[in-house]
């Protein structure tokens, strides 16, 4: 196996949401950022362990945004009088719609963050997952 294929299938970083990336480092402490990163890299190895492939089975873009983006609502920029994954949720949509993100992928990503503790899905709610 050759160690530089290896790494860049499990830790590239999707580029073209380097700015949820910035605003997670900004936003949060190392502890927090850095734990939202190792969730990515965490979801990239379970994907592949249930077969599931990038682009068809799951928008990688939106994990990465869901992942890094996760736990914003512990932040004080997020902070606000719902629990913190509904105002992380909501605080995520803001920064991905004035990113012109789409409605429907914003949906995605504030699902995955509003449900990512309790293990529930919204019936008939978009998801990561294609």
């Amino acid at each position: 196996m050759n160690i530089t294929n290896s790494f860049d299938r499990y830790f590239l970083i999707p580029i073209s949401r380097v700015h949820s990336h910035l605003r997670c480092w900004q936003l949060s402490s190392p502890a927090i950022a850095n734990h939202s990163i190792r969730t990515f890299f965490f979801a990239r190895l379970l994907g592949e362990h249930l077969d599931a492939t990038p682009g068809r089975d799951y928008d990688q873009q939106l994990l990465f945004a869901a992942c890094l983006l996760h736990d914003i609502g512990l932040t004080s920029a997020a902070d606000g009088a719902q629990r913190f994954e509904i105002d992380g949720a909501d605080h995520a949509a803001r920064i991905l719609g004035g990113h012109g993100i789409s409605r429907s992928d914003i949906d995605a990503v504030w699902d995955a963050i509003a449900l990512h503790t309790s293990g529930a899905s919204r019936s008939g709610a978009a998801s990561c997952a294609g």
